[in-house]
C-alpha cells in the first residue's frame, strides 16, 4: 500500500497506514533546539521534499521511558502490544519538539483531540496515541500528540542570572503554545477542524492543560479541555522560588560562574542527571509575567472564559503505587494505621491526619461503600479521595463553575479495572481509564468500558457534552452534579461531601 502524504505550511510529511488510519510520527511543530538552549523555541524551518514521519521522533531527556514501554505501566498502557507504539526505538533527545497524528484516510472538517501526556512536569512522551486507532477509525476523530521540553530542559529558571532567560522556566509550556499554534495553522490538511480542538491530559498533563488555559496566548486555540486526576493551581511558582531551585541545581553541578555558558555547554546527559537530583516535582513552569501571569488570587485561572471543561478523579488513585504490602491490609485498625502514617508516595499522603479522625474516616467510607470492598481497597479509596488529586480536582470544578460561561462537568471514576502489576486486584487507580478512553485495551473484560469513554470523549470533543447513547450527563452546578463513571454510569449530587465533612470540617 502506498505510504500517505500530507502537506504542511512547512513541508510534506510522509506517513504510514495502519488498518484505515493514517500515522505520522515525529512531525516537528518547532525549530529544533540547538543553540536555544532554555529559550522559547521558535516556528519549525521549511524543509525540502517529502521528510519521511514514519518512525518516533526524540523525547525529551529524562528517567525511564516512554509509559508504553515501562517495566510496571508498560502492558497496560500499551493493551499488550508495545511494538505498535514504537517506544522500543524512539530515543531521548533535545530535539523533541515533534508531535504525532493519527487521522482516518479522506477526513475533512473532524473534531481534533490534542494529549497532553503526564509525568509530572519531569517526565513522559506523546507516544500514547500511537495506538489510538480505534478511536480515530470508530469516532472519526483526529487525534494529536506532543513531545516538548521537560524537568531542566523545559523549566529551569536564569532570569535572574540573565535577563536574555527570563522566559526558560516556562519554556516547556510555550511549546505547547507552538504546538498549538501549528495544529491551528495545520490541522486542516490532516483532516481536522482547526476550531474545534480538545485538549486531554492525566495527571501531569492535566496541571499542563490549566497552565494552558490561565495564559493569554492559548486563547483561541481551544475549544474544551479534559482534566484528569490532576493537583496543583497554575502561576503560582514565582521566579524567587525558581532562583532558589536553581540554585540547588547549580550546586550538584558544581557551577559557581559563567553560568550560561557553561550550562549551555554541557552534555545533555549532565543536565538530566542533576535534574533527577533536584527532585521530581522541584522544576515547574514559572509565573514569569510573560508567557505565564502570577496567580494572585490562587485559583484555576481562565485567560478564555469560552473554553468548556470537564473535570475529575478515580477513586483509588492511591493503589497504583501503594505496596504489595499495602494491598493486603486486612483490619480497621491497619487502615487507619497507614492512614496516619501515610500510603502511597509521599506526595499522595494525607498531611497532619490523627488517629481519631482516621477513624471517622473509616467509619464514613464504610457507610457509603456500596460495593462492599475490602479493607485494603478502603484505604486505598480513602486516601485517595481525600488525597490532593480529589480535593484540588473538586476546587477546580467549582472554581471553573463560578469563573467560565461555558459548560463544566465533573466525574469520579469508580470502575475498578485490573491492577497494572498485581493481576488478582482491581481498583479505579491512578492513570487506569486513559488508555481505554483511547481505546487501547489490555484486557477483555475492559472492552465495553472502553467504548463507552471512548464514545463519551468523542461525543464531548463533538459538542461540549460528554453525554452518549441513555447517559446524560448533567453540567456542574450548585448541586455539585457529578457523573460517577462505572459499570453503570450515574450522576449523582456532591457525593463527596460526607467525606469532606470530616476531612475538611464542612
Amino acid at each position: 500500500m502506498m505510504e500517505p502524504v500530507r502537506e504542511t505550511a512547512y513541508g510534506k510529511v510522509k506517513g504510514s497506514i495502519r488498518g484505515g488510519v493514517e500515522i505520522y510520527r515525529g512531525i516537528p511543530y518547532a525549530d529544533s533546539v540547538g543553540n536555544r538552549r532554555f529559550l522559547p523555541a521558535l516556528p519549525p524551518k521549511p524543509w525540502a521534499g517529502v521528510r519521511d514521519c514514519t518512525r518516533n521522533g526524540f523525547y525529551c531527556p529524562q528517567a525511564g521511558v516512554s509509559i508504553t514501554a515501562s517495566w510496571d505501566f508498560g502492558d497496560y498502557f500499551s493493551g499488550g502490544h508495545p511494538e505498535r507504539f514504537g517506544c522500543y526505538e524512539e530515543l531521548q533527545g533535545e530535539e523533541c519538539l515533534n508531535l504525532n497524528i493519527l487521522t482516518k484516510q479522506g477526513a475533512k472538517g473532524l473534531p481534533v483531540i490534542v494529549y497532553i501526556h503526564g509525568g509530572g512536569f519531569a517526565a513522559g512522551s506523546g507516544t500514547l496515541v500511537l495506538g489510538a486507532d480505534r478511536l480515530v477509525d470508530e469516532q472519526d476523530v483526529v487525534v494529536v500528540g506532543i513531545n516538548h521540553r521537560l524537568n531542566a530542559f523545559g523549566y529551569l529558571y536564569l532570569g535572574h542570572i540573565d535577563i536574555d532567560y527570563a522566559q526558560s522556566g516556562s519554556a516547556g509550556i510555550t511549546d505547547l503554545i507552538l504546538a498549538l499554534e501549528w495544529i491551528r495553522e495545520n490541522i486542516a490538511a490532516f483532516g481536522g477542524d482547526p476550531d474545534n480542538v480538545t485538549l486531554i491530559g492525566e495527571s501531569g498533563g492535566g496541571i499542563k492543560i490549566a497552565t494552558l488555559l490561565s495564559m493569554p496566548r492559548s486563547r483561541g486555540l481551544v475549544r474544551r479541555a479534559v482534566m484528569e486526576s490532576a493537583f496543583g493551581k497554575p502561576g503560582r511558582h514565582t521566579p524567587q522560588k525558581a532562583a532558589e531551585v536553581t540554585g540547588h541545581f547549580l550546586y550538584l553541578l558544581g557551577i559557581k560562574d559563567n553560568v550560561i555558558e557553561r550550562l549551555k555547554g554541557l552534555r545533555a546527559e549532565h543536565i538530566k542527571e542533576a535534574a533527577i537530583a533536584t527532585g521530581l516535582f522541584a522544576l515547574e513552569p514559572v509565573a514569569d509575567g510573560i508567557s505565564i501571569p502570577y496567580n494572585t488570587e490562587n485559583c484555576f485561572p481562565m485567560a478564555d472564559p469560552g473554553v468548556s471543561v470537564l473535570i475529575g478523579t478515580s477513586e483509588d488513585e492511591t493503589a497504583a503505587f501503594a505496596s504489595e504490602e499495602e494491598h493486603e491490609v486486612k483490619t480497621r485498625e491497619e487502615v487507619t494505621d497507614r492512614l496516619v502514617r501515610g500510603c502511597g508516595p509521599a506526595w499522595m499522603h494525607l498531611k497532619n491526619l490523627d488517629e481519631e479522625t482516621a477513624g471517622r474516616l473509616y467509619e464514613v467510607f464504610r457507610e457509603n461503600d456500596k460495593k462492599h470492598v475490602d479493607n485494603a481497597h478502603l484505604l486505598m479509596k480513602i486516601n485517595s479521595m481525600c488525597g490532593p488529586l480529589e480535593t484540588f480536582s473538586f476546587e477546580h470544578a467549582v472554581d471553573c463553575s463560578r469563573r467560565i460561561g461555558a459548560p463544566v462537568y465533573r466525574y469520579i471514576n469508580a470502575y475498578d479495572a485490573p491492577h497494572r502489576i498485581l493481576p488478582d486486584k482491581f481498583c479505579a487507580w491512578h492513570g487506569a481509564e486513559l488508555p481505554l478512553q483511547f481505546r487501547i485495551v489490555r484486557h477483555p473484560q475492559c472492552e465495553e468500558m472502553s467504548r463507552q469513554l471512548s464514545l463519551s470523549l468523542a461525543n464531548y470533543a463533538r459538542t461540549s457534552d460528554p453525554s452518549f447513547e441513555d447517559v446524560v450527563w448533567k453540567p456542574f452546578g450548585p448541586d455539585k452534579e457529578t457523573m460517577i463513571i462505572d459499570t453503570k454510569w450515574e450522576m449523582a449530587d456532591d457525593p463527596t461531601l460526607p467525606y469532606r465533612s470530616v476531612w475538611q470540617g464542612m
